[in-house]
């Protein structure tokens, strides 16, 4: 039986444009129906009251919605049988470091919270996000939403890429106080404009939300 869930690139996997790339090209090698694919600039409230609503009250929480708000994201809904299970397998554990390195996260994960992708965790979750997503998206009845994906992963699978390993190290010597904040921020933003066609001058906030995540 099909069963349809939500997938969206997180900026991480948004701003870096291999890295988003990569990853939807390994979630649609499971050869996926796809009702929806667009770019979508989630709202603060809808994702605090709803989306991560079951996360109000823990540490994570403030700084995960500034984080998932602080660029555009990259939404899908697509279905298939077990899709859930396969695409949660394909990302990787939640935590970049303890992702199995040949996942996704464990591949391109910046570290800590800032995991590239969401997806629903099961096929109940699924049901439940892609009903509440769609009051949001603006999905079109007859779209080839699935050529759309793969005309986005042709742009930018082959775009430049900085080895995710580098931003784990910056991180970890912010983490451990070995360089100051704002060396960090300049060393991501000089690492970020190399991987993306976007205006670093309009990604501060993602570039201070990149720090932050270390300083959690």
């Amino acid at each position: 039986m099909e069963e349809k869930m939500l997938v969206f690139l997180k900026p991480d996997g948004y701003v870096r444009k291999y890295v988003g790339a990569r990853a939807l090209k390994e979630i649609m090698k499971l050869e996926p129906s796809v009702d929806y694919f667009g770019e979508f600039r989630p709202d603060k409230m809808f994702m605090s009251d709803k989306h991560y609503a079951n996360l109000k009250g823990k540490p994570i929480f403030e700084w995960l919605i500034r984080y998932v708000t602080s660029t555009p994201i990259i939404a899908m809904i697509i279905g298939g049988e077990g899709i859930a299970q396969k695409v949660r397998t394909l990302l990787g554990a939640t935590l970049c470091e303890n992702a199995d390195p040949s996942s996704i996260r464990g591949r391109y994960g910046i570290g800590r919270g800032m995991n590239v992708a969401h997806a629903s965790e099961s096929a109940e979750v699924g049901e439940k996000e892609v009903n509440m997503w769609k009051s949001m998206l603006n999905i079109l009845e007859g779209a080839d939403y699935e050529s759309k994906a793969r005309e986005y992963i042709e742009k930018y699978e082959n775009y430049p890429m900085i080895d995710s390993i580098r931003f784990r190290e910056i991180g970890g010597d912010l983490n451990k106080g070995k360089i100051k904040a704002d060396e960090a921020k300049e060393t991501f933003k000089y690492f970020i404009a190399q991987e993306t066609d976007l205006d670093i001058d309009s990604l501060d906030e993602f570039l201070s939300v990149s720090v932050d995540n270390f300083l959690r």
